[in-house]
Order: C-alpha cells, then structure tokens, then sequence
C-alpha cells in the first residue's frame, strides 16, 4: 500500500490515516490534496449504494435499499452522522440524504 509523501501523516499509508484519525482521512478524501492520487485510494469501497448498515431498524441492508423503504430513516441517519466511525456510512448518508433522488 502507497504511503503518504507528506503532509500530517507522511510515511503513513492511508489504512494507517483511516484508522488513527478519521476525520483527516475524510479532508483527505474530499480535498485530494496535490501529495495524494486518485489511484491511492483503490482498496477503499466507494460503492455507496452498496453500503451495508450494520445497526438499527435496517440492519444488514444496503443504504440505496432504504432510500427506497424509508427516505425518512435516511433523514434520521443523516441528523446522527457525527457519531458514526463508518466513514463510508457517512459518506452514504450524506449523498443519499443530500440527493434524495433515488440513485
């Protein structure tokens, strides 16, 4: 795995980034500052209708399956994204919540 050329977390991959400090890896993600590459990021799932909650009401289901049952979960989920320490969960969340339209 690619390490980080500089920055914050220089010498550190991007595995290493995600699990110290997630909310960098999320700047990291949105912003792809000039030291990262899109090609760094290939071993992370971006699928984000294919996201699978892991709790609650829709355990086990994909998040674009919810937007279809319940557009109002996804409100709720959306309004208790700041706890979550899924990032992709919250990326889903964000986009299905911010873009309703079902994808």
């Amino acid at each position: 795995m690619i390490k980080l050329s500089r920055g914050k977390y220089a010498d550190k991959t991007l595995q290493e980034v995600f699990e110290q400090d997630f909310n960098y890896f999320k700047w990291l993600v949105k912003e792809k500052p000039d030291f990262i590459k899109e090609s760094d990021f290939e071993s992370f799932d971006f699928n984000l209708k294919d996201h699978v909650i892991r709790f609650g009401k829709y355990k086990d289901n994909k998040i674009s399956d919810i937007q279809k049952l319940d557009p109002n979960y996804i409100k709720f989920l959306y309004q208790k994204k700041d706890t979550f320490n899924d990032w992709q969960l919250v990326e889903a969340v964000e986009h299905f919540a911010l873009n309703p339209i079902i994808q």
